[in-house]
């Protein structure tokens, strides 16, 4: 535990070049591990999956997740290099924070991941509960989840204003 102390204060110790290198080298590093082993490991269990929508909601929510882990990293990174900002950059006295642009990137992100999922889950999920005695419009389905996506972006795009 002592000799994990030693590492990490000589980390702390390093110039603001060799900070940056290193979380570049730890992004780089995270982005490895999750496509090789994690997105790995998730992509065979979606295939053992017998749900139509599977297959087709990986991909997209896959790069929505690289996307996710970039910011964050890009955010404890921004935090690292300039401790006192986070402190700064909370109260937002002179206007909007740094840190409200990324509580605005991550409401988008986590938006465009439900707006994604119900393109894809929905309509299985509306057809399997079709039966023969339901009426249903030409197209109902497509109006259904385009619908439920706009409220989506719209409550999406809102909050993520809000933060700004």
């Amino acid at each position: 535990v002592r000799q994990m102390w030693e590492v990490l204060e000589q980390i702390s110790g390093l110039d603001f070049d060799q900070k940056l290198g290193f979380a570049a080298a730890i992004l780089v590093f995270v982005l490895v591990l999750e496509i090789y082993v994690v997105m790995r490991v998730l992509e065979r269990y979606s295939d053992k999956h017998q749900a139509p929508w599977s297959e087709s909601l990986f991909k997209p929510l896959r790069n929505r997740f690289y996307l996710l882990t970039v910011i964050v990293i890009l955010n404890i990174t921004r935090w690292w290099l300039n401790s006192d900002d986070m402190f700064q950059s909370i109260n937002g006295e002179t206007g909007p924070s740094v840190q409200s642009y990324f509580y605005a990137a991550y409401i988008l992100v986590a938006t465009s991941i439900v707006s994604v999922s119900i393109k894809h889950v929905l309509p299985s999920t509306l057809e399997s509960i079709d039966s023969e005695m339901t009426v249903v419009l030409s197209g109902g389905h497509h109006l259904a989840v385009l619908v439920s996506r706009l409220i989506v972006w719209i409550a999406g795009v809102n909050l993520a204003l809000q933060e700004i």
